[in-house]
């Protein structure tokens, strides 16, 4: 089975390719800069029909792939409960 996220991020890194793992530093690595994170959220807010509040583009939320998953778990249980 397909994991879209993991999927999204080696294409947007196709140097990195099959390195890219759910504890790659997304930011520090330099993977992640400011138009890639517009990117990114465009994707999961696609994706995931969801939507990212400003309050919630962090650093820690962005860090790797674990926490990028935490935040998609987190805005959908919130979209459950309205």
């Amino acid at each position: 089975m397909s994991d879209p996220l993991l999927e999204y991020a080696r294409a947007h890194a196709p140097h990195l390719a099959s390195g890219v793992s759910e504890e790659t530093l997304l930011l520090e690595q330099g993977l992640l800069d400011s138009l890639g994170l517009v990117k990114l959220i465009a994707f999961l807010e696609r994706r995931y029909q969801l939507t990212v509040p400003d309050e919630e583009i962090t650093p820690e939320n962005f860090r790797n792939l674990v926490a990028i998953r935490r935040l998609i778990g987190t805005l959908s249980a919130k979209k459950i409960t309205l």
